[in-house]
């Protein structure tokens, strides 16, 4: 059984766009928030670039399940320093809500 999920950090933006409203929610735990450098064909050209990678494990009916989607919405890949930045929302061992969508 595969899930949709999401975190409460976009939710408010996605409740707009997807009427999540109905979703399941439950508790989840952030189990790795990373910077990942991102290896492009002309990297020795151009400045590197990374993107963020935040994985989180909850739990339907006993049944622990992990999940690396934070949104809806796509993070563009960008300066260390900016997905850094965005990674202060996602700290790991947080305590999360996670949406689950039940038709996935």
């Amino acid at each position: 059984m595969t899930f949709s999920v999401l975190l409460t950090a976009t939710v408010k933006n996605i409740r707009q766009q997807n009427n999540s409203d109905n979703w399941l929610t439950v508790s989840g735990k952030i189990i790795s928030s990373e910077a990942e450098k991102n290896n492009y064909l002309f990297s020795h050209i151009f400045p590197s670039r990374y993107s963020a990678h935040v994985e989180y494990e909850y739990k339907i009916n006993d049944q622990t399940y992990t999940s690396d989607c934070i949104s809806l919405l796509h993070f563009e890949p960008g300066g260390h320093q900016d997905v850094l930045d965005y990674l202060k929302d996602y700290p790991k061992d947080q305590q999360v809500v996670v949406y689950v969508n039940p038709d996935n």
